[in-house]
């Protein structure tokens, strides 16, 4: 085992880690979240936000695991925060570095490991948010960006977190000195104001008056209710309330300021007396408009196909539940088509893989305009693609379905000015009894589609029934 070199800047690292006040926290929705769909977006057992002490790795938030720290001599994330890189290991077990690793030879048996370096704003990297399978493995090009991205809005949670805090203590120390907290505020790319007891604006910082083309003589000591209207005052009463007795809290809300839709976290934290009464309370909005937009393409980038669009695999089998459920809910009968494109893998040894994927592209194409707009169509893996018909009245819907598909792709194909012949084999597993499970039907569609490449390609094969046993011929061939 091959320790972690100790980072150039480490006495400044601890000094950035402690001020963040993280360690040996409760877990947090906000962090679990995170790790969650990091696991989720790399198909990984074990996600973990890892940060690094003097001594030790512990982790704030853990999806799969147990413990909570682990030494630090045997950490990953100690090679990972060394560069600012994004540091992978395929298989540990391979690995000088860590192939007699105790956490590689017993519990939790690390195989794959992936790290993305928690990075502050003022360039001290904390720990990692990383990955972890029990099996060898490569991140695909896009679990690493979205990897890198959830990394990304960790940091930013680090510190807000801070922030918050640092005003709190700020009004304690300071007896609410207003001209030193809008020197520290001012500059903050988070809206900050402070409402005392009788819901009054006593202090606006600048941000807050860029967001909502506002004076300083048009908000302070006005009332919330005056400021931000009927409206909106009525839905966030309860969050004022809560707060001004004693309560913080944290909420999400949209925003439309110049005609800009912001996504903004808002936390309202309680200004406690020496006294234990409740003076004021700070608002604080933080614009996290551009984390619901990663969050939003991490998550279609986990249910859909990158290269044509498509639902994937994963989405696949959570729509299929459903559509089952309509089909039956109708009296009618359910169809699962399962293709693939004759020869494609001659098409990329001799053109290659770029033109392979214009193939797979233009394939997906032609089989959406060739089904009903209401029926799924999804890429399986490389070159399969299924199809579910719902709501059909007999097994000759699905045979005309299968057959339009496969005139459909023997239409001329001209790439980059190229022609190509490019044509298609299907199985199609039909249930009128509705007993089959929507894994069950793509298992007999692919038995199906097996018998259509043994009759010569270029045709279709209906497995049809629950009961009835193999693929049948049909007699529309087209090859």
């Amino acid at each position: 085992m091959i320790a972690a070199p100790t980072p150039s800047d480490e006495p400044d690292r601890l000094v950035a880690l402690q001020r963040y006040a993280v360690l040996d926290t409760p877990a947090e929705a906000d962090f679990d979240d995170l790790t969650m769909l990091a696991s989720s977006i790399c198909e990984t057992p074990i996600s973990l936000i890892s940060l690094l002490d003097g001594g030790r790795q512990w982790f704030k938030s853990r999806v799969g695991l147990d413990v909570t720290e682990t030494a630090r001599t045997i950490s990953f994330c100690g090679h990972a925060i060394v560069d600012q890189a994004l540091f992978e290991v395929p298989n540990a077990s391979d690995d000088p570095r860590f192939f007699d690793n105790p956490l590689v030879l017993g519990d939790p048996n690390i195989r794959f490991y992936a790290g993305a370096p928690l990075t502050t704003s003022d360039g001290y990297r904390l720990g990692t948010l990383c990955v972890i399978d029990r099996i060898p493995r490569n991140l695909s090009e896009h679990q690493r960006v979205a990897l890198e991205a959830l990394s990304r809005q960790v940091v930013r949670q680090l510190e807000s977190r801070a922030m918050a805090s640092a005003l709190c203590q700020q009004s304690l120390d300071m007896a609410f000195s207003e001209k030193r907290l809008r020197t520290i505020t001012d500059n903050l790319p988070v809206a900050i104001s402070y409402v005392d007891q009788q819901e009054r604006y006593r202090f606006v910082n600048a941000t807050m008056h860029a967001w909502t083309n506002t004076r300083s003589d048009e908000v302070i000591g006005r009332t919330l209710l005056e400021v931000v209207g009927e409206e909106l005052y009525s839905k966030r009463r309860a969050y004022y309330k809560r707060a001004l007795a004693g309560e913080r809290v944290e909420f999400f809300k949209d925003a439309h300021p110049f005609h800009q839709h912001r996504h903004l976290q808002a936390t309202f934290i309680p200004d406690i007396g020496d006294d234990g009464k409740v003076r004021g309370i700070f608002t604080l909005s933080h614009d996290v408009t551009a984390l619901k937009k990663t969050e939003e393409d991490l998550r279609r980038m986990a249910r859909f196909d990158s290269l044509t669009g498509l639902p994937n695999r994963a989405h696949l089998y959570e729509l299929l539940p459903a559509a089952l459920e309509r089909s039956q809910r109708n009296a009618a009968a359910t169809a699962v088509l399962f293709l693939d494109i004759d020869r494609f893998k001659s098409i990329n040894d001799t053109l290659g893989h770029a033109k392979g994927d214009l193939v797979l592209q233009e394939f997906a194409h032609r089989l959406q305009h060739a089904v009903r707009v209401g029926d799924t169509v999804a890429r399986l893996a490389g070159d399969e693609f299924i199809v579910v018909l719902e709501c059909l009245k007999g097994v000759e819907a699905a045979a005309q379905v299968a057959q339009k598909i496969i005139v459909q792709m023997s239409r001329p194909w001209i790439l980059n000015g190229e022609r190509l012949a490019v044509t298609t084999s299907i199985g199609i597993a039909y249930d009128t009894g509705h007993a089959l499970t929507g894994p069950e039907l793509i298992s007999r569609a692919d038995e199906a589609l097996y018998a259509a490449k043994s009759a010569g390609r270029n045709t279709f094969r209906i497995n049809a029934g629950s009961s009835e046993g193999p693929a049948q011929d049909q007699p529309r061939d087209s090859s």
